[in-house]
C-alpha cells in the first residue's frame, strides 16, 4: 500500500492537504469525553478538510450522570482520615475528596435513572469542551449517596456504537467518580439537585471540575430540609505561592467556534516560536 497511502505527521491545526476528504476518523474521546482536548480539534479538521457529504467517525456522543451508593468507592477515597503508620495524613483527605476517579461501578450502585446531560453531533456542532449542567434526580427509595458517576455513549456510524456505562462491559475509559466528602442518607422522594461544571483555560493548559449538590426533601436523621455540598478539583491543586488559576481565563459560556479559532491561533504562534528556537539552536 506504499503507493496508495500518504502519512502526514503534523499538527492538525497547522497541516495543509491538497484536497478535501470523504471520511474523518479520530480517537477523540478522552476520559469523560473532554479529557483529551480532541473534540474541538475534530470540529476544526471537519470544517477545513471534510467534503460537504463526508462522514465523521465517531459521529455522535452522549454523556450521562447519576448519583451512586457505593461504600467501597467512598472508603477508597476516605483512606487518608486519621493516623496511618503513625503519621497524620488528614490534610491529604481534602485533596482526595476534591479529586475525580476513573473507576468502574456495578449497575446496582446507581440510585436512580441516569440523566442525559450533554449531546455532541460531531458532524455539525462546535462544542467548547466545557460544561455547566444543572439536573434534578428524584430518589425512588431510601438509600445512601456517596457521589456521582459519569459515562458516555458513542455512535461511530449507523448501527455501530459502544457505551462506557456500568450496564455494559468495562472499556478503557471506565466511568468517572465524583465523590462526596460525607455520606448522605436519603429518603424516598427526595430530590438531588446537581450542578456539574467543567472549566478550561483559554489555552487548554488547565481544567477543573466542580460538582455542587443540594438535597431537597426528607432526609433521614436530619431536621434540616436541605443539605448543600460544594466540591471542586481546584481545591485539590497543591498550594503554591504562584497560583496558575489567577493568570488563566475560564469562560464556560464561550462559543465553541470562537474558542476553536482562538486555540488555532495559539497553536500557530507556538509553531512559529518552535521554528525560531530551532533556527537559533535553542532546542
Amino acid at each position: 500500500m506504499a503507493d496508495k497511502i500518504i502519512f502526514l505527521n503534523a499538527n492538525s491545526r497547522l497541516v495543509r492537504i491538497p484536497e478535501r476528504v470523504d471520511v474523518l476518523v479520530s480517537d477523540c474521546t478522552g476520559h469523560y469525553v473532554f479529557g483529551g482536548n480532541m473534540i474541538s480539534a475534530v470540529a476544526d479538521i471537519r470544517d477545513k478538510f471534510l467534503k460537504q457529504d463526508g462522514c465523521v467517525m465517531p459521529n455522535y456522543i452522549s454523556m450521562y450522570l447519576v448519583p451512586v451508593d457505593s461504600v467501597s468507592h467512598y472508603n477508597y477515597v476516605n483512606y487518608w482520615k486519621g493516623n496511618l503508620y503513625g503519621i497524620d495524613f488528614t490534610p491529604a483527605q481534602k485533596i482526595a475528596n476534591n479529586n475525580v476517579y476513573f473507576t468502574t461501578f456495578d449497575a446496582k450502585s446507581l440510585i436512580c435513572a441516569p440523566a442525559n446531560i450533554c449531546n455532541i453531533n460531531l458532524s455539525k456542532d462546535f462544542p467548547n469542551e466545557m460544561m455547566n449542567v444543572k439536573v434534578d434526580f428524584l430518589i425512588p427509595h431510601s438509600c445512601r449517596m456517596h457521589g456521582l458517576c459519569g459515562w458516555f455513549d458513542v455512535r461511530l456510524c449507523n448501527r455501530v456504537h459502544f457505551s462506557t456505562s456500568p450496564y455494559n462491559k468495562t472499556t478503557g475509559w471506565k466511568q468517572l467518580f465524583f465523590p462526596l466528602e460525607e455520606e448522605i442518607s436519603l429518603k424516598k422522594s427526595s430530590v438531588v439537585r446537581v450542578n456539574l461544571i467543567l472549566r478550561k483555560t483559554h489555552d487548554d493548559t488547565c481544567a477543573c471540575f466542580a460538582w455542587n449538590i443540594k438535597v431537597i426533601g426528607s432526609i433521614e436523621h436530619k431536621q434540616r430540609q436541605s443539605i448543600v455540598k460544594r466540591q471542586s478539583t481546584r481545591k485539590s491543586f497543591l498550594a503554591v505561592k504562584w497560583n496558575p488559576c489567577k493568570t488563566k481565563i475560564c469562560d464556560i459560556n464561550k462559543d465553541g467556534e470562537e474558542r476553536n479559532a482562538e486555540f488555532t491561533e495559539i497553536v500557530k504562534q507556538m509553531g512559529m516560536k518552535h521554528k525560531i528556537n530551532k533556527a537559533f539552536g535553542f532546542i
